[in-house]
């Protein structure tokens, strides 16, 4: 059986559309280029479609999914009817600790302080450092 060529990006859209007036119909031969009408490009390009934001998608899997909740719980259960050492096991928990870095970028990450306000760590600092003077006034010079 002969092999058969590979055929050009022009000649599959020469074989789908009609060729423009004039032009030969032989898709070996095409000469001719698709492109849009300027005033349609420079539409475009002045005012290009809405791009979907990730958020909206997200929000938008998360209703049809049931929530966030279900979709943990759905995710537990792919984790627990996984095998223990599994790719999938491994992937899930990819998932989770990468969501997690990427809360913590956007919500700002909770450090070992845990859940100290500002007003405490004020209060502390003022009440450590009240101390270190105090200290200070009441010692003694080291001997010269």
């Amino acid at each position: 059986m002969p092999r058969r060529r590979k055929i050009t990006a022009a000649e599959a859209v020469a074989n789908v559309l009609p060729p423009p007036a004039g032009a030969d119909p032989d898709p070996a031969t095409v000469t001719f280029r698709l492109t849009p009408k300027p005033e349609v490009l420079r539409k475009i390009v002045e005012n290009p479609p809405p791009r979907p934001s990730v958020q909206a998608f997200l929000d938008h899997w998360f209703a049809l999914r049931g929530g966030s909740a279900q979709f943990a719980r759905d995710l537990c259960q792919e984790y627990d009817a996984a095998d223990p050492g599994s790719m999938i096991r491994s992937q899930i928990i990819q998932l989770v600790v990468r969501s997690m870095k990427v809360a913590d970028v956007k919500e700002g990450s909770m450090d070992e302080l845990g859940l100290v306000t500002d007003a405490d760590l004020d209060r502390l600092i003022d009440t450590v450092g009240d101390k270190i003077v105090a200290d200070a006034a009441t010692a003694t010079p080291p001997p010269t």
